[in-house]
């Protein structure tokens, strides 16, 4: 039969599995009789003998060796050119500083407390992409904490994309292959898998493997370790992003649905439902044995998270307000398709029309009868990252993985056709013309995007923003003794919670905590916070290096005016950012606490340290200072309060509720006293007054009545005592 003669290896069917599943061969078809398994060219067909097993094995060995050489080369190039001037030359930003913090934390929770409790840990708080902070473990557990190690175990994902061309091309000669890979490696997606450490694009990739290879083969009968495969391909994809699984599930399932329409529609014996239902059974069966552990401990928090971005309280926040036209080319030739395809949209276009121009001339039933599946696969991915308004660069990930596994693909199917050509002339015209095309390839190849398309930015820009968050950083950790609870009121790319968890030195003795409140729409969050924060930072309103979309960036000069009027509140540092504005860090002074200030106070300034003051200060102004103290119902209170005068000899009344309680004779200006007053008052809420003898006339300088300057003022309870 001509269709026979002309099956390709994606369009073979299954003699060999079907004789070890069914028993004795059936005598359907002559097409039967002559094709193989899928991804296994029959060799009869090919005029080959069975080669002896230790030469074959030494194929595949050297075979072997040359893919990871490439894989292992390419990675290193676009690593080494990533941290000269491209993504990794900067602090790691969304969503890779994510997983590398979340792996660097188990891992320290493996080291200290062993791996029962990591185990425990990972059980109550399962990992938001068991794939990339697996990745970032094991690239530590090498590496250590670099930013660069991730990167570099990425060119896991090149190897596999290279070692599948070898499997799927096998019958070819190895210099048809690496024309073919050489095609794949210059496309933007390909150098994007290594240099950043999200989830979506090796999602992406092994959804695509997975439908394609589904979508383009025979199903009902391929036997069983071919199904098995597809469902480990399934179970894996569930696992890389789990945010995305109804994408991934919709997807597979459609190829596998249109490859089973395809067998039924073409005849096969295979229609009847037993052998339907065990194809699929066993597909989803493996692939619900690789997924389904980590679903049952973290259903709730996927289900959560999708809900929450997409239907729920941050939806707002990540939709795109675009046109149903700019809705559309989204991942084509909008922003998306230009991170991820470029030129090789094009290119691909004029692939995809050659193979189908070469398929109808050659009257290919085979390929053509695979086409629809294929394009269904096509059709529903798209539909499913288009139609939401939900979008970014990497969400739609999924639809350029289709692209360049097709790519893959199309070509294979195209050397075949030229290799099985008798005319010479045609046959160096395919091999020229499929050569000009990895050719076109590597004249528009370019290194990947720096920072990605939406924030490109010069190398000195890039040192200001490493500068600034080691600043911030070095300054958080020599701010105190003890574990260090830093609130970010907003947060920046390059300057976020989980970038400075990774950076911090823990030896440096003190551990720091972060909290984001940037997508926080209530105001009584950063009230909670500001009882336990040891660290405030504050951007200036519309500062560009932080982020401008977040519910907090319209919030940030109202936050900037309750800091600078807060009474536990003092400005520690500001630090210039990058392009402009101001960073403010505030700390609060914990040694005025216990009161409730009324009035006459100055605000907390300082430290000072060229004037010997290394904590924060307040004035004491003249005639009198107030403040209001809650009495426990022991009824036993103290008053501590360090404190220097103004004026030389100062005295200091202090009456509780209208009695006089102590009094205190300062010595000369800048000795501070400690005063201790103990106070017997009933339980409830008394009023506090310090009434000051003197106080230093106004100045060009300073206005104020200044009479007192406390470095501790404190209220609390002696615990009956």
């Amino acid at each position: 039969m001509e269709a026979t003669r002309q099956m390709t290896d994606s369009e073979a069917l299954h003699e060999e599995a079907t004789r070890r599943t069914a028993g004795p061969e059936p005598a359907h078809t002559e097409a039967t009789r002559q094709t193989a398994e899928p991804g296994e060219p029959h060799e009869e067909a090919k005029g080959r003998t069975t080669e002896p097993e230790a030469p074959r094995n030494r194929r595949v060995l050297v075979a072997l060796l040359i893919w990871l050489s490439i894989a292992a080369g390419f990675t290193v190039v676009q690593v080494r050119q990533s941290l000269h001037d491209g993504w990794l030359a900067a602090p790691p930003t969304y969503d890779d500083i994510a997983y590398f913090v979340d792996a660097q934390s188990r891992l320290d929770t493996w080291s200290t407390a062993g791996t029962r409790q990591m185990i425990s840990d990972a059980l109550s708080d399962p990992p938001h992409s068991p794939w990339s902070t697996g990745v970032a473990a094991v690239a530590f557990m090498v590496a250590g904490p670099q930013e660069w190690a991730p990167a570099a175990l990425n060119g896991v994902l090149v190897l596999g994309l290279l070692l599948l061309l070898a499997w799927r091309g096998r019958d070819l000669p190895i210099g048809w292959l690496l024309v073919i890979g050489a095609f794949l490696l210059t496309w933007p997606i390909t150098g994007q898998a290594v240099v950043n450490s999200r989830p979506d694009i090796a999602c992406g990739l092994v959804t695509a493997v997975t439908a394609l290879v589904v979508a383009t083969s025979p199903w009902v009968g391929a036997g069983r370790r071919w199904h098995y495969l597809a469902g480990a391909g399934l179970g894996v994809a569930l696992l890389i992003k789990p945010t995305v699984s109804p994408v991934t599930l919709a997807v597979v399932l459609t190829a596998m649905a249109a490859t089973t329409a395809t067998d039924v529609v073409q005849g096969h014996p295979w229609r009847r439902w037993r052998p339907i239902a065990g194809a699929w059974g066993r597909c989803l069966a493996v692939a619900l044995a690789i997924a389904l552990p980590y679903y049952a401990v973290a259903h709730r928090n996927v289900i959560d998270y999708v809900r929450r971005n997409t239907f729920g309280e941050l939806a707002e926040v990540w939709r795109l307000d675009l046109g149903l036209a700019e809705h559309a080319r989204y991942y084509l030739t909008g922003t998306g398709g230009r991170f991820m395809l470029d030129a090789w949209l094009y290119l691909w276009l004029g692939l995809a029309v050659a193979t189908l121009v070469v398929a109808v001339a050659r009257r290919d039933a085979p390929a053509l009868g695979r086409l629809p599946a294929a394009v269904a696969v096509f059709v529903v991915s798209y539909a499913l990252v288009t139609v939401p308004a939900h979008k970014n660069q990497f969400l739609g990930a999924l639809l350029p993985s289709l692209m360049l596994v097709s790519a893959m693909q199309m070509m294979l199917y195209l050397a075949r056709v030229i290799r099985g050509t008798s005319a010479t002339r045609l046959r160096y015209a395919g091999a020229v013309a499929l050569s000009s095309l990895t050719l076109a390839g590597l004249v528009l190849v370019r290194p990947p995007a720096s920072f990605a398309p939406w924030h490109p930015m010069p190398l000195d820009t890039i040192s200001e923003h490493r500068a600034l968050l080691d600043d911030v950083r070095q300054d958080i950790e020599d701010g105190g003794a003890g574990p260090a609870h830093v609130v970010f009121t907003n947060i920046g790319p390059y300057l976020n919670p989980p970038l400075l968890e990774f950076r911090s030195e823990p030896e440096r003795g003190r551990e720091l905590h972060a909290v984001d409140l940037a997508m926080s729409t209530d105001p009584n969050d950063l009230e909670i916070q500001l009882d336990v924060a040891t660290d405030v930072l504050v951007f200036t309103q519309d500062n560009p290096s932080a982020l401008q979309w977040v519910p907090a960036a319209a919030d940030q000069q109202r936050v900037l005016d309750r800091l600078t009027d807060h009474p536990a509140y003092y400005l520690s540092s500001v630090h210039g950012t990058p392009g402009g504005g101001e960073l403010f860090l505030f700390r609060p002074a914990r040694s005025f606490s216990g009161i409730v200030e009324l009035d006459g106070f100055g605000p907390i300034e300082g430290p000072y340290p060229e004037l010997g003051l290394t904590d924060p200060v307040r004035w004491g102004l003249g005639p009198m200072s107030r403040f209001e103290i809650e009495v426990p119902p022991s009824g036993d209170m103290q008053l501590v309060l360090t404190a220097a005068p103004g004026v030389p000899g100062q005295t200091m009344t202090v009456m509780a509720s209208g009695d006089l309680v102590a009094e205190h004779t300062f010595g000369s200006p800048g000795e501070f006293d400690d005063v201790v007053v103990d106070l017997e008052l009933a339980p409830g809420r008394h009023t506090v007054e310090l009434h000051y003898r003197d106080w230093l006339p106004p100045s060009e300088t300073d206005a104020r009545p200044l009479a007192v300057l406390f470095r501790a003022l404190l209220a609390s309870s002696t615990g009956g005592a």
